[in-house]
């Protein structure tokens, strides 16, 4: 006998097919764009023509690198706290896979992520519609 999934386990089923597919486009994209050496672009400004939180965010830490902190900041003034709040995120799963406990951020880290990203997007627009 087969059971109806009830309508969150759909939705959740869909979201996480939806999710899968949107990281093989992504991971496809960047795939692309390595292969022809080059700095992946950004998918997102590609299809919308917007910039996302994150575009310019390679090329902005590897101006870093270089020691050039004004073309790291024309790039992505936002890249490193992106970049360190990523870092910062990744141990804390890490520890938790490590104290054998569920793989699951706190609200406090969705938090920080949606105010971050939301900020860098507001700046990236800015700097996208201000005139040159």
């Amino acid at each position: 006998m087969t059971t109806i999934p009830s309508r969150r386990e759909a939705s959740r089923f869909a979201l996480r097919c939806t999710s899968l597919a949107l990281l093989v486009v992504y991971l496809g994209w960047n795939l692309w764009e390595l292969s022809l050496f080059q700095v992946p672009s950004s998918l997102f400004l590609a299809l919308t023509g917007l910039p996302c939180p994150t575009t310019g965010g390679t090329r902005a830490m590897l101006a870093l690198w270089e020691g050039r902190l004004s073309d790291s900041l024309r790039h992505n003034p936002l890249a490193v706290p992106i970049a360190l709040l990523g870092c910062l995120t990744v141990g804390q799963l890490l520890r938790g896979y490590y104290q054998h406990q569920r793989l699951r951020l706190s609200t406090r880290w969705l938090y920080g992520w949606l105010v971050l990203l939301a900020v860098a997007w507001v700046i990236q627009l800015l700097i996208a519609l201000s005139p040159k």
